[in-house]
């Protein structure tokens, strides 16, 4: 099976991007924001990075989006968001992992 285009996973990324953004979370903001600069250059090494934030406590697996977390939401939202947030999050690792 071949793998996807750099783009695919970018494209996911840069909603992720868009999400955490919105929702004020820096940290995995900016993680997810490296990998893309370099997949919009066509370099793989953003899947392998991207892959990185996975595993171990503190992880990207393990981020809610909550105001408690102090993230900018609305409580009513936080289901919705973080039912969002796990979708891209699992697109953009499968699609990572076919780089591997």
């Amino acid at each position: 099976m071949d793998s996807p285009p750099p783009s695919t996973l970018a494209a996911v990324l840069r909603e992720l991007h868009a999400l955490l953004r919105d929702h004020g979370e820096k940290q995995w903001m900016e993680w997810v924001q490296t990998d893309l600069r370099y997949l919009e250059k066509g370099d793989g090494y953003g899947a392998e990075h991207f892959l990185r934030a996975f595993g171990g406590m503190g992880s990207l697996s393990d981020l809610i989006i909550c105001p408690e977390n102090g993230h900018s939401i609305a409580a009513t939202q936080v289901d919705l968001v973080n039912s969002r947030l796990q979708s891209l999050r699992s697109r953009a690792y499968e699609l990572a992992r076919a780089f591997s």
